[in-house]
């Protein structure tokens, strides 16, 4: 009889075990998914249409010697590499939607890397 009860207090223990290690296992699954929502580093990140994205636009169209005018920037984000890179969609008043990016090096130095039309 004593044996069966110290079994039994061993298997119910390695069991309880057996549950705690799940919700752990859980639990470091649900910080993973909050991390990847979170921007990874060196990663891209959404940025507002700022000073500085519409400094960058104004250097595409420039660069590019468009025959429009900025209508609006939309979808601007952000990388940070040595210097940074700003990507957005450049709308221009003749209907016009270029995916545009710009490197600018530690020196403020401008350099249009993409300009790909999307229409």
């Amino acid at each position: 009889m004593k044996k069966r009860i110290l079994f039994l207090f061993i298997l119910s223990i390695f069991v309880m075990s057996c549950g705690y290690k799940k919700n752990q296992v859980d639990k470091t699954n649900e910080v993973q998914q909050e991390v990847k929502k979170e921007n990874i580093v060196g990663g891209w990140t959404s940025i507002d249409v700022d000073d500085k994205v519409k400094e960058m636009a104004a250097f595409v169209t420039e660069s590019k010697e468009l025959g429009s005018k900025i209508e609006k920037i939309t979808d601007a984000s952000s990388q940070i590499v040595s210097g940074k890179n700003y990507r957005f969609k450049l709308h221009l008043e003749n209907g016009e939607v270029w995916n545009s990016q710009v490197y600018e090096n530690l020196q403020n130095e401008k350099q249009v890397t993409k300009f790909e039309k999307i229409n």
